[in-house]
């Protein structure tokens, strides 16, 4: 996802609920500056009793996801 050269980029999976919306929050995190809650808000589904909501495992990994950048502490 670093090199430019390889977009557009396509993420599909099939029967695998919640894995596109989750590389796609990575994404936004990692490379459009988003913050945790905006890039998990963003995920295209109504977060209250979805796969993203407090207290699942998807929703709390988003959360809890330290970017590159910050854990180089560059932010």
């Amino acid at each position: 996802m670093d090199n430019k050269e390889n977009y557009p980029v396509l993420i599909h999976y099939y029967h695998a609920i919640g894995r596109a919306e989750m590389y796609s929050a990575l994404y936004r995190i990692e490379h459009e500056n988003f913050s945790n809650e905006e890039a998990r808000n963003a995920v295209g589904a109504l977060i209250k009793w979805s796969s993203f909501d407090d207290g699942t495992a998807k929703g709390e990994y988003l959360k809890a996801y330290k970017s590159r950048k910050q854990l180089a502490g560059k932010e």
